[in-house]
C-alpha cells in the first residue's frame, strides 16, 4: 500500500467538514511502552476466545477490540488491543459451536489457514503473555510470534470531547491500521504501522486521515490525557492481579461481553456484576501542586482521616486513584497524608453516555447479526 492512498481514502470518507467542527487539532503520541504478538492459524480466534474478556466475533464488524486477560479470581493481568489483520473474515458463518456428539468441548468450524489477529500489548507483559499461549496451545493449529515490525500512535483530540463523537471509519492491512480506539466514542484513534518508523511520516499520514492539525506529542502527553479522562491501561497501571476488572470500569469501556460464554476469571465477574456490588472503582485525581512525595500505592483519606483508597498512578498534577464506591459517586476533595495536600476527583462524563453504558461491550444487535449465541461456550483444554 503506497502512501498516496491515504490522503485518496480520507478525502472520499468527506470527513474534512465534521473533523473541522468536532475538533480542531489532534496529538499524535507513539507508545514506545507497547509490543506486539501475532497469531495466526486455523484456531487463532477460538483460541484467543477462551482467554479474553470481550468477544473476538466482533472483529467481523470492528477492526479493534479491547479486553482483559484475567486469572481464576477475575483479577487483570493484562489488557490488550486486539486487532484484524485482513478483511476477509466471516466469523458469523464460522460460528464456535457446541459438539453435539461429546458435549465436554467445543470446536470451531471452518476455521482458515490466513485467519490473523495482531496483539497490542504491554512491552513488560509481551514475553509473560506468550509463555502463557504457548503453555496452554497444547494441539491448536496457531502460531504465536513477536511482531516486532509493528509500531503503534495513539491520536488523540488536543482537548477532552464530552458531548461529541468522533466517526468511526476504520482501515485495515497488514502494513498499516488505523482505528476509532474502542473504548470510548470521544477518546481518539490508534495508528499501527508496520513500516520503519525511522523513515514514516506518521504527522503527514495521521493529518491527511482526520483533516485536522496536527501536534506532534510524547508519552506522558497520553498518560496526562488518559488520566484527566479517568482511564487506566498498562501494567504501570494495573499492576499484577492488583484489581478486579469492575474496579477498572472495564464494563463502560467495551471491554467485556456478557454475552460471549465462559472464559477465564469470568465466573467472578459474572457475580460482582449481578450483585452490583463494585466496591472500589478506578477515578481521575488531581493534586494541588506537582510533589515527588506522591507514589504509586500511597494512601488517600477524607478530611477525617478515614482511609478511602489509594494512588494508582500519578503524572505531574494528574493521576489515577481506586476509591471506594461513596466517594465515586459524587464530586469531593480528599488527603494524601504523605505528601500533606489536598486532591480533588470528579465523576468522568462517560459513566453517564448513554451510548456507552448501554452497551457497556456487550454485542451490539444491530451491529452483529449471530446466531446462537446463547449455546456459545468456551472451555479452556
Amino acid at each position: 500500500m503506497s502512501f498516496r492512498f491515504f490522503p485518496i481514502f480520507a478525502k472520499n470518507l468527506k470527513l474534512h467538514k465534521y473533523y473541522s467542527t468536532v475538533c480542531s487539532e489532534f496529538n499524535v503520541s507513539k507508545l514506545t511502552n507497547k509490543a506486539f504478538l501475532r497469531l495466526s492459524g486455523v484456531d487463532a480466534f477460538s483460541f484467543v476466545q477462551t482467554f479474553v474478556t470481550n468477544d473476538i466475533r466482533r472483529l467481523q464488524n470492528d477492526g479493534c477490540i479491547y479486553g482483559f486477560v484475567l486469572n481464576i479470581n477475575s483479577r487483570i493481568l493484562a489488557d490488550l488491543f486486539i486487532y484484524r489483520l485482513n478483511d476477509r473474515l466471516q466469523l458469523s458463518e464460522r460460528e464456535l459451536v457446541l459438539n453435539e456428539t461429546s458435549k465436554d468441548r467445543f470446536v470451531q468450524s471452518k476455521g482458515d489457514s490466513y485467519d490473523q489477529l495482531l496483539i497490542e500489548c504491554d512491552s513488560n507483559l509481551c514475553k509473560s503473555i506468550a509463555k502463557t499461549f504457548f503453555a496452554h496451545k497444547l494441539r491448536k493449529d496457531v502460531k504465536i510470534e513477536f511482531a516486532n515490525e509493528y509500531s503503534v500512535w495513539a491520536v488523540f483530540p488536543n482537548n477532552i470531547l464530552k458531548n461529541q463523537h468522533l466517526p468511526s471509519f476504520q482501515l485495515t492491512s497488514n502494513d498499516f491500521i488505523f482505528v476509532r480506539d474502542p473504548r470510548l466514542t470521544s477518546f481518539g484513534y490508534r495508528f499501527v504501522a508496520k513500516l520503519n518508523s525511522n523513515h514514516l511520516n506518521t504527522s503527514s499520514i495521521v493529518k491527511n486521515m482526520v483533516h485536522s492539525q496536527i501536534r506532534e506529542s510524547n508519552l506522558r502527553d497520553y498518560r496526562r490525557y488518559r488520566f484527566k479522562l479517568g482511564i487506566a491501561e498498562g501494567f504501570d497501571d494495573f499492576g499484577h492481579a492488583r484489581m478486579f476488572i469492575l474496579e477498572s470500569n472495564a464494563h463502560l469501556l467495551n471491554a467485556t461481553n456478557d454475552r460471549k460464554g465462559l472464559f477465564i476469571g469470568e465466573k467472578m465477574t459474572s457475580r460482582i456484576l449481578k450483585s452490583e456490588k463494585i466496591r472500589r472503582r478506578i477515578m481521575p485525581i488531581k493534586f494541588e501542586r506537582v510533589n515527588s512525595d506522591v507514589f504509586s500505592g500511597s494512601l488517600i483519606t477524607s478530611f477525617d482521616e478515614r482511609p478511602v483508597g489509594s494512588v494508582v498512578s500519578v503524572d505531574d498534577k494528574y493521576g489515577l486513584a481506586l476509591l471506594s464506591s461513596s466517594h465515586a459517586e459524587k464530586e469531593c476533595e480528599l488527603l494524601h497524608p504523605h505528601s500533606k495536600q489536598l486532591l480533588s476527583t470528579h465523576i468522568p462524563f462517560w459513566w453517564s453516555l448513554e451510548n456507552n453504558s448501554s452497551s457497556q461491550g456487550f454485542l451490539s444487535e444491530q451491529r452483529h447479526e449471530i446466531e446462537k449465541v446463547n449455546n456459545f461456550r468456551i472451555k479452556p483444554e
